[in-house]
């Protein structure tokens, strides 16, 4: 996994409900692939990633517990709704002791786990992000250069401003002798400094 990330998810219950089971709610043993990506997308969602588990682990034992709830076996009728909305009043109420049902649902308790996701796809992502969401705002808008700092270290081998103050944008001179706008991403110069990295740190470019 060159790039991506490790997530430590716990908590006192969890149900990752099994579709063949309609009425009752029976959990799968350990965490899904597909709820362990819905975790890391709430975190950390856009549109160009596509995130990819790699590995799951159990941190512990796995065990049941059996739980009981009242759910509302009905809701209220989009027409009545609409009716109360164009009237200005009516009665959108729903008397809950008459609808009440009791449900029982097997859960897993007392979970923890560590998930290994990849970014397999965001350096294509980065490459093709303008030619998959075309607009007349953007024009011909693509990408130049992408370039990444890798870290040894989980934490960081070296601030994030030291590193960015490598990269520098400027004019190209022929530019500033003549006196005229730029046009293009061909009037710029792209340098990045590249010596003297601190220890444990890559230069790497994507695009």
């Amino acid at each position: 996994m060159a790039y991506g990330i490790k997530l430590h998810c716990w908590g006192d219950f969890a149900l990752f409900t099994r579709p063949e089971m309609k009425v009752e709610r029976v959990s799968y043993d350990i965490i899904t692939p597909s709820a362990a990506r819905g975790i890391v997308s709430a975190i950390y969602w856009k549109p160009e990633i596509r995130w990819v588990i790699d590995r799951l682990r159990v941190l512990r034992p796995i065990r049941f517990t059996s739980q009981r709830r009242n759910e509302v076996g009905a809701k209220i009728p989009e027409a009545r709704a609409r009716s109360a909305m164009n009237a200005g009043k009516g009665n959108l109420g729903m008397y809950i002791e008459e609808e009440r049902q009791q449900r029982a649902a097997l859960l897993l308790r007392d979970v923890g786990y560590v998930t290994d996701d990849d970014l397999k796809l965001f350096k294509q992502a980065l490459n093709m992000m303008f030619e998959n969401d075309r607009s007349a705002a953007r024009g011909r808008m693509s990408p130049v250069r992408c370039i990444a700092f890798r870290h040894e270290n989980k934490l960081g081998n070296a601030r994030a401003d030291q590193l960015f103050a490598r990269v520098t944008v400027k004019l190209k001179p022929d530019l500033k002798s003549e006196n005229r706008p730029p046009r293009s991403k061909a009037d710029y110069d792209i340098a990045v400094a590249g010596g003297d990295l601190p220890s444990g740190v890559i230069i790497e470019e994507w695009v």
